[in-house]
């Protein structure tokens, strides 16, 4: 403990020597890499940062930025808080993580991770970038911007799985910011995303709840693929409490899928 203020005033003079000797595009670059948590990939730097690969390897050399996979860098912390000191100075903090945003909501896209099953490399793909979304949502949440964050939870749906209590707490944090404007369609699919996390905890009598608003939602909204999914879903929920009308809704549904030439 008497050890530890010196220890750490040694180290940071250790990084300020470390970041002097960087050109002036190391240096703008590794100041805004520290917009992530958690790493990032080779088109996240490009893309968010405008990082080149020629730089960020250049910050490889130099030991400030560290391979951690194939094709992930990232930084040991006491850099990244040096150089997240840099970025609050820089007064571009905010506009980064609004591309971060728009990065990850691209990225999860790609993943669609809004129903079960799928390729297990796109699960994987989506949980490294777990601390760079809990960065995204608070950054959303704080801005005001709730249907983005919606948008980006509804996207990730089964990656909320491993922790479905925590993206409760974010959907009724995001349902609260946006009450009353919120877009109809992404309302019924949030609450089909409430509904699946209900679902995971064993709590299918809310999860019911939820399904049945996003099924008559979807419904006077005219998608009928995305209702008849919300069916499935509501039958799903039902298997313990009423099999009757679960096994109905189930075989209304595969009738439609297999008239929409789905298996």
């Amino acid at each position: 403990g008497r050890d530890a203020e010196p220890r750490q005033a040694t180290l940071r003079a250790t990084i300020e020597w470390s970041v002097d000797l960087l050109t002036d595009a190391e240096a703008y670059a590794l100041t805004r890499l520290a917009v992530f948590r958690g790493g990032w990939t080779i088109a996240a730097a490009e893309e968010v940062c405008g990082v080149p690969l020629e730089v960020l390897e250049s910050l490889v050399d130099k030991s400030l930025v560290r391979r951690r996979e194939v094709r992930r860098f990232g930084m040991l912390e006491t850099i990244r808080q040096f150089a997240a000191e840099q970025l609050d100075a820089s007064g571009e903090r905010d506009h980064l993580l609004d591309r971060l945003v728009q990065h990850l909501l691209v990225v999860a896209e790609e993943a669609d991770l809004t129903a079960p099953g799928g390729n297990q490399e796109r699960y994987r793909a989506v949980s490294q970038e777990h601390a760079n979304i809990e960065l995204a949502l608070q950054h959303l949440g704080e801005s005001g911007a709730g249907e983005t964050g919606l948008r980006l939870l509804c996207l990730l749906e089964m990656h909320w799985v491993t922790d479905p209590l925590h993206a409760l707490g974010w959907l009724d944090t995001l349902f609260e910011m946006t009450a009353g404007r919120l877009d109809p369609e992404l309302s019924a699919r949030a609450r089909q995303t409430r509904g699946a996390l209900f679902e995971v905890t064993g709590r299918s009598d809310r999860a019911t709840v939820e399904y049945e608003a996003a099924w008559q939602s979807l419904t006077a909204l005219g998608d009928k693929d995305a209702a008849n999914h919300a069916a499935h879903r509501i039958a799903s929920s039902l298997v313990r409490d009423d099999p009757p009308r679960a096994e109905r809704l189930a075989q209304e549904g595969l009738v439609y899928d297999r008239q929409h030439g789905r298996r």
